[in-house]
């Protein structure tokens, strides 16, 4: 996993994430896929936060958890259907009706 996530919640958790995660405790300008930041992301993971906050796991499995969470996020979005797409289109206009074409007339105009 690249550097296409950030963490930013206390300093003395920043070496937990480290190797798969930059660190920051002040605003990043940048953007990343995945971030415990809505600050900072293309797709905000505030289960980071509440896992942090609510877990009295040993440092080891805080580290496995926090990579497994990010993990998982950047996989969902790697496999998104969403993604842009750009059309060309030309100036016809398809109509799609129930009305019959003078009452589609009448409220066009």
């Amino acid at each position: 996993m690249g550097k296409d996530c950030f963490f930013c919640f206390s300093s003395e958790l920043n070496h937990l994430v480290q190797d798969f995660c930059e660190t920051s405790n002040n605003s990043s300008t940048d953007k990343f896929i995945v971030s415990n930041s809505p600050l900072h992301t293309e797709s905000y993971s505030p289960e980071i936060n509440f896992y942090i906050s609510n877990t009295q796991a040993s440092n080891t499995d805080k580290a496995k958890a926090l990579f497994s969470i990010y993990s998982s996020r950047l996989d969902r979005f790697d496999f998104s259907k969403q993604s842009e797409r750009k059309t060309s289109l030309n100036k016809t206009i398809a109509l799609v009706s129930n009305h019959e074409l003078p009452e589609l007339v009448e409220k066009l105009t």
